[in-house]
């Protein structure tokens, strides 16, 4: 993968994004949520930085992120998928390039 250069290496300042944890601060009142959302915020704030795709089995942080997106409007720009609800969608979705427009395919 990386000869091919399909994996982005980045350092953590280069995706880590202030302004979203002040909002997420902000705007989520639920301790929990808040909690779990930190906890995964690396992965949004890497999504943003590159394809704006993250592909994880964790369907708590899909569910808040669809939750808050309107509080949090940088969460309505990432595709979220779960590789294990629909895996041969998933899959070839992942072979033709998996542009972000085309997720919504993958729960039909």
């Amino acid at each position: 993968m990386r000869g091919q250069k399909k994996i982005n290496d980045l350092e953590s300042t280069e995706t880590e994004n202030k302004g979203l944890r002040d909002k997420i601060e902000e705007v989520v009142r639920n301790e929990g949520h808040k909690k779990k959302i930190l906890k995964d915020i690396h992965l949004i704030e890497a999504a943003l930085a590159t394809n704006q795709i993250v592909i994880s089995r964790d369907d708590t942080m899909a569910d808040l992120r669809k939750k808050y997106q309107d509080q949090i409007p940088e969460f309505k720009k990432i595709v979220w998928i779960n590789p294990t609800k629909n895996p041969e969608k998933v899959i070839e979705w992942l072979k033709t390039g998996a542009k972000p427009g085309e997720a919504s395919k993958l729960t039909d």
